[in-house]
């Protein structure tokens, strides 16, 4: 999951994606020359026994998006922003 795109850096992300199979996601409004999974505003994804959810937080650029994380009680665990 990233915060949102940012083209003056190198992340890794299209790397990690292959050697690992797993999405690259990304907050509403972005447009990229390779395959994501486009996120929506209050989407869910479950990790173990946690749950991520999206935040989608325009500002710094369109598509920013901020990621919730919860305990399996629905408590916040921790807040991914960029």
């Amino acid at each position: 999951m990233k915060t949102h795109f940012h083209a003056d850096f190198v992340s890794g992300h299209l790397d990690l994606s292959k050697a690992t199979g797993a999405p690259i996601i990304y907050g509403p409004s972005t447009e990229t020359q390779f395959p994501i999974h486009l996120a929506k505003d209050g989407e869910l994804f479950r990790l173990g026994d946690s749950t991520i959810e999206v935040l989608h937080t325009p500002g710094h650029t369109i598509e920013s998006t901020c990621y919730l994380v919860k305990k399996a009680d629905g408590e916040p665990s921790c807040y991914f922003h960029g």
